[in-house]
């Protein structure tokens, strides 16, 4: 076995997750001139959880998605 970060799982909520299909469902006809009023930013790095305090398991190389396995 060897020493690995334990992957985290995603912090969404279901009300999150609601919303962003709220979204979705809301711009699905959207024109390409209502678009093009709209900025995007594919540069951006939000921490939300400290991930600088990692921790580490030992595991098989084929167990990393085992749910016991992951941090909240």
């Amino acid at each position: 076995m060897v020493s690995y970060v334990v992957p985290r799982k995603p912090q969404i909520t279901l009300m999150q997750r609601r919303n962003r299909l709220k979204w979705c469902y809301d711009h699905l006809n959207w024109s390409i001139d209502d678009w093009s009023n709209i900025i995007f930013s594919d540069e951006s790095n939000f921490e939300v959880i400290n991930r600088k305090n990692r921790m580490y398991i030992r595991r098989f190389h084929n167990d990393r998605t085992r749910f016991e396995r992951s941090q909240r």
